[in-house]
Parts: structure tokens; C-alpha cells; sequence
């Protein structure tokens, strides 16, 4: 392969000789080009599949560790669930026990509503 200067000037182009007919041949990037990217294409996928087998090898631990404290943070959910609902219960069995009453106890300002509303029997206005 020799190295030949265009007519145009200052850029170079690569050529081959033909060994029967020593014809000039310009080396044009359709012909040059295939062998190239099928080596580069093959080199990249192969960089490619190193850094995903890489990837997969660091993010398998990772994904492990997420599963073991997923089942971690339900055993404690459940854990507190159980806690509240027994706490919850012994609470209500300790305040039915305190009040004789089973209704609950409203506000002093609840039975005020009921005495100023009026009375649609008489149209008056009941008042103790």
C-alpha cells in the first residue's frame, strides 16, 4: 500500500497497486470501511457483555440484601399490627370496665345545640 498526493493538493489518500495489471487503486472508505467496523462492532459488543455480566455480578448482592429487608420491614409491620390490635383491645376492655355507662360521653356543648333548637310542635324556641 503506498501513500500517493491527490491533484488537488495537500490531502492523501491510500492506494494499492495491482500486482497483475499494476493498476492504481484508491483505497475509498467503501472499501476500507467493513473490516474496520466489523472489528470495532465486534470489540464493543464484547466490552459490552463484560460490563453487563460486571453489572449483573455487583447488583446481585445488592438485589438480595433489598429482598431480605423487604421481608424484614413486613415482619415488623405485622409485628406492630399484632401489638396495636392487642393493646387496642385491652384498652377498650379497661375503659368498659371504668364506665358503668356503655354510651359514650359527649361534650357539654352537644346537648346545648338541642336546647335552642326550636320546638316544631309549638314553633317556639325550647330553653330550659
Amino acid at each position: 500500500m503506498t501513500f500517493k498526493a491527490t491533484a488537488a493538493g495537500a490531502a492523501h489518500e491510500p492506494t494499492l497497486h495491482c500486482p497483475s495489471c499494476n493498476r492504481e487503486i484508491r483505497l475509498t472508505e467503501s472499501l476500507a470501511a467493513p473490516p474496520l467496523l466489523a472489528e470495532t462492532r465486534q470489540r464493543f459488543q464484547e466490552q459490552l457483555a463484560s460490563k453487563d455480566a460486571e453489572v449483573a455480578r455487583k447488583t446481585e448482592p445488592l438485589q438480595q440484601e433489598r429482598e431480605k429487608l423487604q421481608k424484614d420491614l413486613e415482619q415488623v409491620e405485622d409485628q406492630v399490627a399484632s401489638r396495636l390490635a392487642a393493646e387496642r383491645s385491652q384498652l377498650v376492655a379497661t375503659e368498659a370496665k371504668k364506665s358503668p355507662d356503655s354510651r359514650p360521653l359527649q361534650p357539654l356543648s352537644f346537648y346545648r345545640t338541642f336546647r335552642t333548637v326550636p320546638d316544631p310542635w309549638y314553633g317556639t324556641w325550647c330553653a330550659d
